[in-house]
């Protein structure tokens, strides 16, 4: 990420998490950074197992097993896609 303003403020990195075929719906979550103006700095995400889990229709919590999209970016307009495939 990269603050090209002058002005102090706050940089919005969002951060999607989407399985491509999953057994239920999965919400979007979010990731909040800031940087100063002028700024650049690398985001590092940790996942464990809490951020691929899911409970499935009969309400057990699981990892499933597939291809998963990990986008990051500063606008839903502007993201970075890497694939992660889980396998059983």
């Amino acid at each position: 990420m990269h603050d090209t303003s002058q002005r102090g403020g706050n940089d919005v990195v969002l951060r999607y998490f989407r399985q491509r075929q999953a057994c239920v719906a999965r919400p979007l979550p979010q990731l909040r950074a800031t940087l100063a103006p002028g700024e650049r700095n690398a985001v590092k995400l940790t996942l464990d197992s809490c951020a691929f889990s899911l409970w499935n229709a009969q309400m057990k919590e699981m990892v499933e097993p597939g291809v998963y999209e990990l986008m990051t970016g500063n606008s839903s307009l502007n993201l970075q896609t890497v694939l992660l495939e889980i396998q059983a």
